[in-house]
């Protein structure tokens, strides 16, 4: 059996990472992908929530014990975190510089060939900068429409005052200065809607899976 996952930044939810991966691979090997995937140094050691519909934590996947502790990354398996058809996970990609993705289950198929796994299947947008000493060009790339440009920008604009010792938001003037560099650029839908879920086609998914969802075997990789 493989899953399919869809993860999102929190704040710029057009730049997505789809992946594949098998239940019994650990959370250990999902963050190392993820990393990957955004180009991310692996400095943090990364933090799972296991959330409700509503994206309220219910469990945690850290190396560090916390409340409604499940274990280290490297101990418990991915199918450990999947209690439905439909699970969403919250993922802190770099907890110092506030960096989080949602991700949200969408496919259950069975493996039809010999891939190595977890891997990134598609990718859109381009991940933003771990740390402001790496400046975000907002036009460098097609994929990040006008307004992920802004609020990346914002972002690292408060990120630079937060190492400078400056506990205070950016002013107005100067988030008004980011919004005025993008106001003659023409706004685009985003390419997908994140707030419905469903199984997608693309990816295998039919009823024969979901009547066999939850019978994985304990103790080994699907």
């Amino acid at each position: 059996m493989v899953y399919t996952f869809k993860f999102w930044f929190e704040e710029a939810d057009d730049v997505v990472r789809t992946l594949i991966i098998k239940p019994g691979h650990t959370f250990a090997q999902l963050h190392e992908v993820l990393q990957a995937a955004v180009g991310f140094d692996k400095s943090y050691a990364g933090k799972f929530y296991v959330s409700d519909d509503k994206w309220r934590k219910k469990q945690c996947v850290s190396n560090e014990p916390e409340e409604n502790y499940l274990g280290k990354l490297a101990d418990i398996k991915v199918s450990a975190g999947v209690s439905e058809p439909f699970q969403k996970l919250i993922y802190v990609a770099d907890e110092a510089n506030d960096w989080v993705m949602h991700a949200e289950m969408i496919g259950i198929s069975a493996e039809t060939n010999n891939d190595e796994m977890p891997k990134v299947i598609k990718q859109i947008g381009n991940a933003p900068r771990q740390r402001p000493s790496a400046p975000i060009t907002a036009n460098s790339s097609s994929d990040m429409d006008d307004i992920t440009a802004i609020l990346l920008k914002t972002k690292q604009t408060a990120m630079r005052a937060k190492d400078m010792g400056d506990d205070d938001e950016p002013d107005a003037e100067e988030l008004n200065g980011i919004e005025d560099e993008f106001a003659d650029e023409t706004e685009e839908d985003a390419e997908e809607e994140m707030g419905e879920s469903m199984f997608d086609e693309e990816f295998g998914t039919d009823e024969e899976d979901l009547e066999d969802f939850g019978e994985v075997e304990e103790g080994g990789e699907d």
